[in-house]
């Protein structure tokens, strides 16, 4: 099984999904990654081997925890984004997927 949630930042910053570190004075370089401590019954839970396609509304902004482009592709129209995995085994070595919206 694998795991997945979609949301803008502040909606998942607020659901201490996700969390800021690092950066240069607080702003440049800053990384997003995984809260410690989040409620994994918020994700949804897929089979990683059944399901390759996620279908995102809106547009994605960033993943995380971060994953290689040769290991997915995004495909989008006007108001929804298809997130499809190429490699499921190299995508899914993290359990956990944040999608990060506009």
């Amino acid at each position: 099984s694998a795991f997945y949630i979609v949301g803008t930042y502040d909606e998942l910053k607020k659901l201490d999904i996700i969390k800021s570190e690092g950066g240069f004075l607080g702003l440049l370089g800053k990384t997003t990654t995984l809260a410690s401590g989040f409620e994994k019954n918020d994700f949804i839970t897929i089979d990683k081997n059944e399901q390759t396609t996620i279908e995102i509304s809106g547009k994605v902004d960033e993943l995380v925890p971060k994953r290689k482009q040769e290991y997915y592709t995004l495909t989008q129209d006007a108001s929804t984004t298809k997130l499809l995995v190429l490699d499921t085994e190299k995508f899914w070595t993290e359990q956990y997927l944040v999608i990060i919206t506009k």
